[in-house]
């Protein structure tokens, strides 16, 4: 697995760049089984100085236990364990202009919500260039939340075990 492989596989996506409001709704909610919630039930958040909950306008909590198991794949023990907590596993969506994700927050810290996350953002076409990181950084994303995917692929798996081995879930170095 390559980075020119996953460039060619991203050439024929038809995914969004970036990703309404909408389209998040329906990705969290038939891939994972998100439940939609009130965003007033994380008000607690107005007092997280990295969250603005001024503009949160979506909360999803997360409690299939399948589901659980799967957004915390990339988890290390530690990580995994703490994120078998039912309770603790939601997302609060903020958008400034109520189309499009301005920021969120992810309680629990699931190492595949947070690929979603960076999907969701969506990249900007002047940065869609192989040596770029951040673009490398998406690819990447797509590829570990299944956005890219390959007939036969053996791989996935060990890409899955190098993210539960590598703590800076910021920089996935899975090549």
């Amino acid at each position: 697995m390559n980075i020119d492989k996953l460039y060619r596989a991203y050439l024929a996506l038809k995914v969004p760049n970036p990703f309404t409001l909408d389209d998040i709704d329906k990705r969290l909610k038939e891939r994972y089984k998100a439940k939609e919630v009130d965003v007033n039930c994380f008000a607690d958040l107005a007092k997280d100085p990295c969250a603005n909950f001024k503009d949160a306008v979506k909360a999803y909590k997360f409690r299939d236990k399948a589901v659980i198991e799967e957004i915390f794949k990339f988890n290390d023990e530690t990580g995994a364990f703490l994120g078998r907590n039912y309770l603790k596993n939601n997302l609060i969506i903020e958008s400034k202009d109520g189309t499009y994700m301005s920021a969120a927050t992810c309680q629990g810290g699931s190492g595949l919500l947070m690929c979603e996350l960076r999907v969701f953002g969506g990249i900007e076409k002047e940065q869609q260039v192989v040596g770029n990181q951040d673009f490398e950084y998406y690819l990447k994303c797509l590829y570990l939340a299944g956005y890219i995917q390959f007939e036969n692929d053996s791989y996935y798996e060990v890409a899955c075990q190098r993210m539960r081995m590598n703590r800076d879930k910021s920089k996935i170095d899975i090549f």
